[in-house]
């Protein structure tokens, strides 16, 4: 691997109703998840390999970000990302595949934003807000090795930064 891109999924819709598993996206994810799709083949940046958690949110982002950006692979579900811990999104990168070039693993807050500080340590940016990875935000790291500081961050994207068209 030598590129990642770690993505938060798109903003939730609160449903007394349903279990954390099973929070689907709103109206604003769906159109944020869509827009990042744009945005990551407008950069060049469609990924080789994708992971992502099965929790709905996760997935219904994955979804409307693949239709977006034209992803022509097999998205892998991979339950243990939504164990949100950091130790377990390593082990999740360390059995993608080898060939992959571009790696997109799509997950959750508090371990994605963990996970970036750990491989991106000194080039990990500190927004202003404070908040690293708000939902549906990417970061995109070259990779050298899934360690600590092993990557340097290229680009933290938010889609509120993003014209309405991308």
């Amino acid at each position: 691997m030598r590129e990642l891109i770690l993505l938060r999924h798109a903003k939730q819709e609160r449903s007394a109703a349903a279990t954390d598993f099973e929070h689907p996206l709103s109206a604003q994810g769906r159109r944020d998840a869509a827009r990042m799709g744009r945005w990551l083949l407008a950069q060049g940046l469609v990924p080789d390999h994708l992971v992502a958690s099965p929790a709905l949110r996760a997935r219904e982002t994955t979804e409307f970000l693949v239709e977006a950006a034209g992803f022509q692979g097999v998205v892998a579900w991979e339950r243990r990302i939504y164990e949100n811990t950091r130790p377990a999104l390593l082990e999740v990168l360390k059995n993608c595949p080898t060939a992959a070039a571009r790696v997109l693993l799509v997950g959750h807050n508090p371990a994605l934003a963990e996970l970036l500080v750990y491989l991106g340590q000194r080039t990990a940016p500190e927004p202003e807000d404070g908040n690293l990875l708000p939902t549906a935000t990417a970061a995109h790291l070259k990779v050298h090795a899934l360690a600590a500081g092993g990557a340097t961050v290229r680009t933290l994207t938010r889609p509120s930064s993003l014209p309405e068209t991308s």
